[in-house]
């Protein structure tokens, strides 16, 4: 039977430097008498082929066609053989030497093939102790149970390895809260946290969060403030935070970092004070006959906040005027016949960044004056109570005479 034709397996070849690949020809038809080919490359410096197998051998970069003829009617048949530089593996490498993980948690390990444009990409991971931590095709690692382990990652080509230590361990979160603020002042605060647990792993970093645009402020979220504390284990810790703004509302949280993750504590907020430039009036507020109370607070770097007085059997108003810290004397102004005028009751000290109150009785014969310290607005030792203080000035009424300038001090 005579042969008609012939007919590559391949059209196209694709092979890297020094790599082979047998092709084969089929003789049409199948029944023909003399199946007998021949081989040849058009460029045998790039792609050489065996005259009688088809076996090509890829020698450099570039392209040649591998032809087929039958010794029966010359028939041919060609496949188009590219070939590239093959770059080869020298090594790998893994993102992290160790990790800890808690039981039934997983994570990613990256493996780098070395040169990064190595031709042979491929590795496969095994695992020695598969019964304490697995991993699988992607180099995905996941903790069964408590112990140690070595996954190990191993290149196709040449078998270069990698190996990451695993711990698996029972993870214990953190315990821990937020205290109220202390310290509290114009453009600064301290923070302060309690840790009653560590956890398990231990934390490895510990601070504040802080905004004043979030309520539920998070670590590196947008709006949100960090601060680190140093030290470890349980215990109290605070740390000062400073740059804030006046007069606004900020919400903190103590945070802790473990090898898991971060746990919070929960959210306090605090006010910084504010610089007052316009002095509100004070009216005494009458609680019984003859004895009127109303108070005002030292909290601003001009001096008192409030700081009208008003004495009298019937309320009102009076003048008003700054107070800066210092002695000064203080006027009241007292509305009983016979004795209505402004009256002095001598000096006192206003010192910033406290609350007075202020009660007068008047018993019919004396006037009695009480100046009471209630202490430091945010104390400087938190869960002492403040002892207040109380100055007590007692006037004669026949001696109250005589008509003062109306203002509140001189």
């Amino acid at each position: 039977m005579p042969v008609t034709g012939v007919k590559i397996n391949k059209k196209t070849l694709e092979l890297y430097t020094l790599e082979k690949e047998q092709l084969t020809a089929q003789i049409i038809p199948a029944n023909a008498t003399n199946k007998k080919v021949f081989w040849s490359s058009s460029n045998p410096y790039i792609a050489e082929v065996n005259e009688e197998t088809g076996m090509v051998l890829a020698k450099s970069e570039g392209k040649a066609d591998i032809t087929v003829k039958t010794d029966d009617g010359n028939f041919t048949d060609k496949c188009n053989v590219t070939v590239t530089k093959k770059i080869y593996v020298t090594g790998v490498s893994l993102n992290k030497s160790s990790i800890t993980l808690g039981v039934g948690n997983s994570e990613k390990l990256i493996a780098t093939v070395q040169p990064s444009n190595a031709t042979n990409q491929k590795v496969t991971w095994s695992s020695n102790s598969p019964g304490i931590a697995s991993v699988d095709a992607l180099g995905l690692v996941t903790a069964v149970s408590n112990g140690d382990a070595i996954i190990t990652v191993t290149t196709d080509e040449s078998s270069y390895t990698a190996n990451c230590s695993v711990k698996c361990i029972t993870v214990t979160n953190p315990v821990l809260t937020t205290s109220a603020a202390t310290n509290i002042s114009y453009t600064s605060a301290t923070l302060n946290g309690n840790i009653s647990n560590a956890g398990n792993p231990a934390y490895t970093e510990r601070g504040f969060v802080y905004s004043s645009v979030v309520s539920v402020p998070t670590l590196n979220g947008s709006g949100c403030y960090n601060t680190t504390a140093s030290g470890t284990g349980t215990g109290n810790y605070s740390k000062s935070v400073t740059g804030l703004d006046q007069d606004k509302t900020y919400y903190a949280r103590a945070y802790v970092k473990t090898d898991m993750g971060v746990t919070y504590g929960n959210v306090v907020n605090f006010k910084t004070l504010k610089e007052v430039s316009n002095i509100s009036q004070v009216r005494f507020k009458k609680v019984k006959n003859y004895t009127y109370v109303t108070e005002m607070t030292v909290d601003n770097t001009s001096g008192v906040e409030l700081a009208g007085y008003y004495f009298g059997t019937s309320a009102g108003t009076s003048p008003y005027y700054e107070i800066p810290p210092g002695n000064h004397k203080l006027w009241y102004y007292y509305t009983e016949p016979g004795y209505e005028g402004w009256k002095d009751k001598g000096l006192y000290n206003f010192q910033k960044g406290r609350k007075y109150t202020f009660t007068c009785d008047d018993d019919g014969s004396y006037l009695t004056f009480y100046v009471t310290d209630d202490g430091p607005l945010k104390s400087s030792e938190p869960g002492i109570p403040y002892k207040p203080t109380t100055q007590v000035i007692k006037l004669e009424k026949s001696t109250l005479s005589g008509e003062k300038p109306k203002a509140i001090v001189n």
